[in-house]
């Protein structure tokens, strides 16, 4: 297949399973509570048990994609998806409820960014940089496409039957992608034989270290801030006066803000190092939600543009700056092993954040979070100085 084609089809997949799985509850949650009873930070639950899942499997899931490509690996994650979707459908007691979520987990760590990333550049090299930022485009539609698709089908056939919808969805559209459009592991470059790297200066280790540092912090600290905006997007607005139809529009922005970003970042990233990127991708998330939490109603399609480009960038870093760094044949396992962290700061945040509105109201809760959204900028700059002028080897 050619490229365009490849990148098209992972970008549409990771759209879906994105929309189906870490944005599902911004819409959903209110209607589970409304028919179940359950508590708002009891439902949050459920996606922070996906996520501790995903984190626990990222590591072993990037030496997979190194060893022998991703194709299977992403194939079965359509089938994962699937299953947690249908059990969550019939889920009438907490318990099962739980169990589709724990399915979704699995789905979630072998078809979202990591593995994504990784089977490009295990298959096109220092060449996927492009490819993985055309990915991104798609998977920036993920909330302007599933956000008001969630709302609709929730108002005409319920929350339960709007899983179902989703599973089926991953069966007849990623599945297919996943077996006739990626291609095999005929194609994958050859990894080098496995033999104990050379021996680094004291030098070069400690700026390896500070880099793998900044880069994770970076990454934990986006998804601090931005996990617990667009799941709890309604009831933190809600908490400023919002209604939920406009907190919907508002979180429209979303989409074509990551959309813009990464077409800028597909004409210009060639020129500039991807710390670059990061750096102006953790600046905007912060002064986002700064915007978000204080400025007044009417400026806030302006704050959720700053945010949208802002996590658009940051989702595109996440792939060209490992490539980069570590190279095609090692940034999957790279990758996979910041997944872990990251992926359990993101179960984390959702369900405290939940905790926080509760307690001590969505307005006190947002003026947190643009506290707390300045760490990661932190992280881009330590990453940037320790290795802005590095470049990978494509051997590596």
């Amino acid at each position: 297949m050619p490229r365009w084609v490849v990148a098209s089809g992972l970008g549409l997949t990771l759209m879906l399973g994105l929309g189906t799985s870490s944005y599902l509850l911004t819409v959903l949650a209110g209607p589970i509570k409304a028919e179940t009873g359950w508590g708002l930070e009891w439902i949050i639950a459920g996606l922070t048990v996906a996520t501790i899942g995903r984190g626990i499997a990222s590591p072993a899931i990037g030496r997979w994609v190194k060893r022998s490509g991703g194709q299977t690996a992403l194939m079965i994650s359509s089938g994962f998806f699937a299953a947690g979707l249908s059990t969550m459908a019939m889920s009438h007691h907490f318990a099962v409820y739980l169990a589709g979520w724990v399915l979704m987990g699995c789905g979630m760590a072998c078809g979202l960014y990591e593995p994504v990333f990784g089977t490009l550049g295990r298959l096109y090299g220092l060449e996927a940089r492009r490819l993985i930022v055309a990915t991104t485009l798609w998977g920036g539609f993920a909330s302007t496409v599933f956000w008001p698709l969630s709302g609709l089908l929730t108002h005409q056939v319920g929350w339960r039957w709007t899983c179902v919808v989703y599973a089926a969805l991953h069966l007849v559209i990623a599945l297919p992608i996943y077996r006739w459009v990626l291609p095999g592991r005929q194609h994958l470059l050859p990894a080098p034989e496995d033999k104990p790297p050379p021996p680094a200066d004291a030098q070069s280790a400690r700026r390896d270290r500070i880099t793998v540092f900044g880069f994770g912090l970076a990454l934990i600290g986006e998804v601090f801030v931005t996990g617990s905006m667009l799941t709890h997007l309604v009831a933190l607005l809600g908490a400023r006066g919002v209604s939920t139809a406009a907190a919907i529009a508002l979180g429209a922005f979303v989409g074509p803000a990551q959309v813009a970003a990464r077409l800028g970042e597909m004409v210009l990233g060639s020129r500039h190092h991807p710390g670059l990127s990061l750096l102006a991708a953790t600046l905007l998330i912060a002064t986002g939600v700064v915007c978000i939490a204080f400025l007044p109603p009417a400026g806030l399609p302006v704050a959720f543009v700053f945010f949208g480009m802002g996590s658009g960038l940051i989702a595109t870093s996440r792939g060209t700056l490992g490539l980069h760094l570590f190279g095609p044949i090692e940034a999957p396992v790279v990758l996979g092993k910041l997944g872990r962290p990251v992926a359990f700061m993101s179960a984390v945040m959702p369900w405290l954040t939940a905790v926080a509105i509760t307690h001590l109201g969505g307005k006190t809760t947002l003026s947190l979070m643009s506290v707390a959204a300045w760490p990661m900028v932190i992280g881009a700059v330590i990453l940037w100085v320790s290795a802005g002028r590095t470049k990978a080897s494509p051997e590596r």
